[in-house]
Parts: C-alpha cells; sequence; structure tokens
C-alpha cells in the first residue's frame, strides 16, 4: 500500500468577502486537533493524506478578517483579559468531517466545520455548522492529487461562504453584535 501526504493549499484566489464589517473586536481559538486535523482517501493499494488544519485556519484567519474590525488570536476558549483591546467572544473552529468520493464521476469533495462561540470568559454559548461541497468530472489519473486537492480547496471556499451567510443568521451572534457596538458607544469609544 502506498502512502502519500499533500498539504492542501489555501484557497489563494479566495476574494475578501464583500460584506461590511461588525465594528467589534473578536477572539478566535484555534484548537492542536484544528490545527493537526487530517483528512484521508484511500482504496485497495493507495492511501492519500490531507493536512487540513494549516489551510483551514489561514481561511478563517482572512474571512474573521474581512468580517470583523478586529480578529485576535487566542490561546483559549476563555480570553478574557489577555488582549488589549476588550473582546466581545471567541470563535473556535472545528473539523467536524471531511470525505471524497472518487474516483467517481462525478467525483465530490465535502467537509463540514462545526463553529463553536464562546463569550469572553469561555462559557459556550451556541454552535452551528459550516458545510462545503464541490462536484467535479473527473477520471482518475497521474494527476489525482493535484485534481483532489483543487476540489477540496473549491469546498472549503464553499465552507466559508456558508459560515459568512450562517454567521449573521445565528440570534446569540447578533444580540451580542449589538451589545458590543452599544457598549462601545455608550463608552465612547471609536468604532
Amino acid at each position: 500500500t502506498g502512502l502519500t501526504t499533500s498539504s492542501v493549499v489555501s484557497p489563494v484566489s479566495f476574494p475578501p468577502p464583500l460584506i461590511e464589517r461588525f465594528p467589534l473586536t473578536v477572539g478566535v481559538f484555534y484548537s492542536r486537533q484544528f490545527m493537526t486535523y487530517r483528512g484521508s482517501w484511500s482504496n485497495l493499494s493507495y492511501v492519500h493524506e490531507f493536512e487540513l488544519g494549516p489551510s483551514s485556519k489561514d481561511m478563517f484567519d482572512r474571512v474573521l478578517a474581512a468580517m470583523f474590525e478586529t480578529v485576535v488570536t487566542v490561546d483559549s476558549t476563555a480570553p478574557a483579559g489577555r488582549v488589549a483591546r476588550p473582546i466581545i467572544g471567541g470563535i473556535a473552529p472545528e473539523i467536524t468531517s471531511f470525505w471524497i468520493h472518487w474516483p467517481a464521476n462525478p467525483a465530490f469533495s465535502v467537509i463540514e466545520y462545526t463553529l463553536v462561540l464562546h463569550d469572553p470568559s469561555g462559557t459556550k454559548l451556541g454552535t452551528w455548522k459550516a458545510r462545503g461541497k464541490y462536484t467535479i468530472t473527473t477520471q482518475l489519473g497521474f494527476d489525482f492529487p493535484d485534481r483532489v486537492d483543487a476540489s477540496i480547496g473549491r469546498a472549503m471556499r464553499m465552507a466559508a461562504a456558508d459560515f459568512m451567510v450562517g454567521l449573521h443568521d445565528q440570534p446569540v451572534v447578533l444580540a451580542i453584535a449589538c451589545q458590543g457596538i452599544n457598549a462601545s458607544r455608550s463608552k465612547g469609544l471609536a468604532l
């Protein structure tokens, strides 16, 4: 059985979202499990592993920076008091599932994230899922690893879009954002 490992490259062509930023500071926590996540695909004679953690982190860093005025990477889900500017809460993404359906025609890659929202003290406030699926018509050939990596990158982009839409649909997010904006205004802080 052959074993290869591939680092999935971040979707470099991922454009900055055209959305209005929340005028708030949010923390993001990437667990070791998230950062070292590996997915795999195998058949009877071949195993291909994909390092998905680092590219997922890059994707969330870009998306969150486009969505919030300030994003601070924190070392726990209870980041209160650990940053210079008060944060309104934290987001801790997790890779919930990953699978590839190859060499079928059509083939597809799927990645699903669970986003856990915490208040500044670390109390879990809620979760939601963001899922991306990319289908491609293909044949298994020598360029298999490159085509799979491209498919995974596109599935990640779809999940990022699902995350951005889903964030605005979360009642707890809207309530926290409104509280944070009102608190900043009442203290005379610049937004």
